[in-house]
């Protein structure tokens, strides 16, 4: 669940080199407003989870966004690195009752807002 999104400025992404989620190949900087997405996963799945799961977003008319990784300048200050100090036996994976805080970097389009965020292979038990 988003603790917050805060909206950039596109001079926040100059000079940065980006990857894209295929096995985080390079990708060329999107043109537009970057999006921070705050955001604090907590399992209760019963699985451990690897790594944090995956976004993507919506824009405003309707566009699909991917989750950009930012690779160079790092650590990349509008977006700090993950916090996994819920990760209570340091193993890397998020297990039951853990929790982690991250962010996700997206970038809508020129005249477009970032409107919906997904998350991407995620299934819950009913």
């Amino acid at each position: 669940m988003p603790i917050k999104v805060r909206k950039g400025d596109a001079a926040d992404l100059k000079g940065a080199k980006v990857e894209g989620e295929a096995a985080f190949s390079s990708v060329a900087l999107p043109a537009g407003t970057p999006y921070y997405v705050d955001i604090k996963f907590d399992n209760g799945s019963g699985e451990d989870l690897i790594g944090t799961p995956r976004m993507e977003g919506t824009d405003s008319k309707g566009g699909d966004l991917k989750q950009l990784y930012v690779k160079k300048p790092w650590p990349f200050a509008p977006c700090p690195e993950s916090d996994d100090e819920g990760d209570m036996n340091s193993d890397g994976l998020l297990g039951q009752g853990e929790s982690m805080t991250t962010c996700a970097v997206f970038v809508a389009p020129p005249g477009t807002t970032l409107d919906k965020l997904h998350l991407v292979d995620a299934t819950w038990d009913v």
